[in-house]
């Protein structure tokens, strides 16, 4: 994307020679940037929460909120995952293109709801780890014989 962009302000500013695709990727892989690194970005608590009151709360407070958060970001995405793969699919069965360079948008198009699934299951292991202890985590009851 950097690549792009360099090259655009070179060849406009200096060779007078702008490029129709420089900004148009610049947008695709931007889309492709936010959407694909939302889900490890959730996973590293990177996103925006007001700590200085959450950190005030009880702990089984902070555990509803949590998981009245992961269930409103998970309905979220999962809504956005269906709603953008209609319009992917669209694209591709009506073989829609670029306004400029006339590129396919279904590849471009399909990263938002792939962004979406890995959100949603980032969401579900959230879960998962608010409702099961790390000290249980992948051990599984043993299974005896019945005589």
């Amino acid at each position: 994307m950097m690549a792009g962009v360099v090259r655009e302000a070179i060849g406009r500013y200096f060779f007078n020679s702008p490029t129709q695709w420089a900004i148009e990727l610049s947008g695709y892989l931007m889309i492709a940037l936010v959407f694909l690194g939302g889900a490890s970005t959730y996973m590293l608590d990177g996103h925006v929460r007001v700590d200085m009151v959450y950190l005030r709360l009880g702990r089984p407070v902070r555990r509803v909120l949590d998981l009245f958060g992961y269930l409103v970001v998970l309905a979220y995405s999962l809504v956005l995952m269906w709603q953008s793969w209609n319009l992917a699919w669209g694209s591709f069965e009506s073989g829609n293109t670029s306004a400029d360079m006339e590129w396919p948008l279904f590849p471009f198009q399909v990263l938002v709801p792939l962004g979406c699934a890995f959100l949603a299951l980032a969401v579900l292991i959230k879960i998962y780890r608010l409702f099961v202890p790390e000290s249980r985590r992948g051990q599984y009851p043993q299974m005896t014989k019945s005589e």
